[in-house]
């Protein structure tokens, strides 16, 4: 239930979410993304830091540095999509592809 009303503050606007009549502090996407990095810290010992970018009213997308693996999350109309699906793929090959475009025109 904590986690859905998280997911319900960050994926609908003008809607504040008060589980047990206390405030859940995230307004949107992005607030969500830092929730879930809190804390978080990279094999320097730094913070982990996230991109944010909010492409359209649609897609907004966040990536960070994980030494866990690829971890997702997701949402389609508002719903978790806990297992990802096409539109996670899409985000992730897009991603990846300009990435290492960035990267081979960086090392030239």
């Amino acid at each position: 239930m904590s986690r859905r009303a998280f997911d319900i503050a960050a994926s609908t606007r003008r809607v504040k979410v008060f589980p047990n009549e206390k405030k859940i502090p995230v307004k949107n996407c992005k607030d969500n993304v830092e929730l879930y990095l809190k804390g978080e810290e990279d094999e320097f010992g730094n913070s982990v830091k996230s991109v944010y970018e909010n492409v359209n009213e649609r897609w907004k997308v966040a990536v960070a540095v994980s030494d866990r693996g690829f971890q997702q999350v997701s949402f389609v109309n508002s719903i978790a999509t806990t297992k990802g699906g096409r539109h996670m793929d899409h985000v992730t090959d897009s991603t990846v592809k300009q990435l290492i475009e960035r990267l081979k025109n960086k090392n030239k």
